[in-house]
């Protein structure tokens, strides 16, 4: 006990890795800190099983506490990754089981593999029908679930590199396309004391990872459908700037418009800049197919994990009784699907998602069957252009929004 006020308290590992920490800025007297429930703090056989506090006080003294804390051993699991992971698997499958129809018609999970990333470079692979070598059938505990997953263990072969900026991706194992999920190696740290260097949270969000299973086990289900066209990139060209701002703005607007007419003349607006953005670009038949291919490919995944979410929150469904594990868990929730401030803001990152599911939104209020036609290989322009083949764009409409694009970028010169 102290009477002098307190800045910041750490609670340290044995070889110094930090745990958990409080900082009050202003000092706080011993009696007068915030309580706060007592629960477990994940200790690992490098961290040694004693603890220490340092207390720092606001006159830059400090002083280390060797409290005794109770130790319980756990069993070390041989699988070493997120284990809510298989029970999120099993409720996917289980919510396109009764909600496929609404959501895509033929999705399911069946002969979707999937990959878990793990610690120490573990990886698991779900039902995958050709393992690679050195991968083996994995006979030990599971948690016990409504889905069947023949599970294999092995070493992952990425050589090391880190998915810290994503939930999920989509890449050939030992090559047969699999959906795979990033592990999140600080999920045994609290809150606020994630590792220097790891800006990320420590565990997925419970409703994003849900989005991430179903956005990439569709484009794995795609792909399986869909023959996949030989495409290329290059990075856009900096003179095109300007017709892409504009191009932006009149998806934006078509998005926003109150009366069908005008959204329909906003959207052949898009179609029309866009055509002369790549002729600024000097972009070839390749590249033109490849923004094409990216945006129809991110466009239909997105719109499928957002009709999933729509459905699991439907009073009608229920999810499996093991969801009940996953405290961050608290039913299904549709955020708003895609605003025309989100298209015209949009990351790199985030283009071909966005603008994908843009265009996706006005397909399915004037192309009627227009999944049927994406899944005979369609693209989006090719259909958005079919549904707008007799709306004429006058030229001052065109004018105005080069000038509003070329304005916002002298501004942000």
């Amino acid at each position: 006990s102290s009477s002098e006020p307190i800045q910041s308290v750490w609670l340290l590992s044995g070889n110094g890795r930090l745990l958990w920490r409080r900082h009050y800025p202003g000092g706080v007297l011993e009696e007068d800190m915030p309580y706060q429930a007592g629960g477990w703090i994940g200790l690992r056989g490098e961290d040694g099983l004693s603890v220490r506090l340092l207390v720092r006080f606001v006159d830059g003294k400090e002083t280390v506490i060797r409290p005794n804390f109770p130790v319980r051993f756990e069993r070390v699991l041989p699988l070493k990754v997120d284990w809510l992971d298989f029970v999120r698997i099993a409720e996917v499958a289980h919510l396109l089981k009764e909600k496929g129809k609404e959501i895509w018609e033929g999705f399911s999970l069946d002969g979707i593999p999937f990959l878990l990333e793990g610690e120490e470079g573990q990886w698991v692979l779900i039902n995958h029908p050709e393992p690679p070598k050195g991968f083996v059938r994995y006979q030990g505990p599971l948690p016990k679930v409504p889905f069947k997953m023949k599970v294999y263990v092995g070493t992952g072969l990425l050589n090391g590199v880190r998915h810290e900026e994503i939930g999920g991706w989509v890449e050939k194992v030992n090559g047969v396309w699999t959906a795979a999920l990033r592990y999140y190696p600080n999920w045994w740290v609290l809150e606020d004391c994630a590792p220097t260097g790891y800006t990320v949270d420590r565990q997925p969000d419970a409703l994003q990872r849900l989005e991430s299973i179903i956005h990439e086990a569709f484009h794995v289900w795609w792909f399986q459908k869909v023959k996949m066209p030989k495409v290329e990139g290059r990075e856009k060209k900096a003179q095109a700037v300007v017709a892409e701002i504009a191009e932006r703005e009149c998806l934006a607007r078509a998005l926003e418009a109150k009366e069908e007419n005008e959204r329909k003349q906003w959207a052949k607006a898009f179609l029309i800049q866009r055509e002369k953005r790549r002729r600024l670009e000097g972009a070839n038949e390749a590249e033109v197919i490849f923004e094409q291919w990216k945006e129809l490919g991110e466009g239909i995944a997105t719109f499928v994990h957002w009709r999933a979410m729509q459905a699991g929150g439907a009073n009608d469904y229920q999810p499996i009784p093991e969801m009940d594990e996953d405290q961050n868990f608290h039913g299904y929730q549709s955020g708003n699907e895609v605003t025309p401030k989100a298209v015209r803001e949009v990351s790199l990152l985030e283009r071909s998602h966005t603008l994908g599911l843009a265009q996706i939104l006005l397909l399915s209020e004037w192309f009627e069957g227009w999944q049927r036609e994406i899944m005979k290989g369609r693209s989006l322009e090719e259909l958005l252009s079919q549904a707008l083949r007799e709306v004429t764009v006058a030229p001052e409409l065109l004018a105005e929004v080069e000038a509003s694009a070329e304005k916002e970028f002298r501004e942000a010169l």
